[in-house]
């Protein structure tokens, strides 16, 4: 999840970024000490949002409160210079409404399109899954144990690790360790070119204890896995199968 473009941080911090400046004229007679908490803060944790690290994005949320911080101080200032230069009541109220529709725009479009999707019945395909797949995780969350490793896509392992007391190969791509190389592992893997002492490399690799075959993993490429010596089938219901990794 890497940090956006520097040019897009004021379309994903929003209002909290755009309104934070107007707050200059309060902050320069701050304390020094507090005014250079408070710039540090947020020009550290700028700095910090494009270290090379996979999870460099989530160094925003650290930034944010200190940017609202400056955003409701420079409201403020917003509106008394406002009153000083004596802004027309009208003017005052378009610009309030402004910013309100400027900070929950935001909320309202996440409301707006889960609503959508509980009356279309069209969830976001990251968080699907089909009765088959949800049938299969239930039963390898009965018949699997915490020392089991499942080699699955990304998109059936990621919510996999919610139902049994294992682990993925590759899941979350923040939460997996080395995620770029272990996507790769399972893409192989599952690839349509892929031959059986290829995938036994590949599990031996991964230290995958099970492995599963649903219409994602078909996706990628791989068609059928029965001719995999080292793979014995435990379970095979509507399209999906498990198989136990047999060493």
């Amino acid at each position: 999840m890497p940090s956006p473009a520097p040019w897009l941080l004021p379309l994903d911090f929003g209002l909290v970024l755009l309104a934070a400046p107007l707050a200059w004229p309060v902050a320069r007679r701050w304390p020094s000490e507090r005014r250079m908490m408070i710039l540090l803060w947020i020009g550290l944790g700028l700095i910090w949002m494009y270290a090379p690290l996979p999870y460099q994005r989530r160094f925003a949320f650290g930034v944010q409160p200190a940017l609202a911080v400056l955003a409701a101080v420079g409201l403020v200032q917003l509106q008394a210079w406002m009153r000083r230069h004596a802004v027309s009541g009208w003017r005052r109220r378009g610009v309030n409404y402004a910013v309100i529709v400027a900070a929950l725009s935001t909320s309202l479009l996440v409301y707006f399109a889960v609503l959508a999707s509980a009356v279309t019945n069209k969830p976001a395909e990251v968080y699907l899954w089909s009765h088959p797949e949800a049938a299969a995780a239930t039963w390898l969350g009965a018949h699997s144990s915490s020392r089991d490793v499942v080699l699955a896509s990304t998109e059936f392992a990621n919510p996999l690790v919610g139902v049994i007391d294992g682990r993925v190969v590759h899941g979350h791509i923040v939460a997996t360790l080395h995620s770029d190389e272990k996507k790769a592992q399972v893409a192989r893997f599952f690839s349509a070119d892929a031959g059986p002492p290829e995938r036994t490399q590949i599990l031996a690799d991964s230290a995958a204890t099970l492995v599963a075959f649903g219409p994602r993993e078909r996706a990628l490429g791989a068609a059928d896995l029965s001719g995999q010596a080292d793979l014995a089938l435990i379970y095979d219901q509507d399209g999906v199968q498990l198989f136990r990794v047999q060493r």
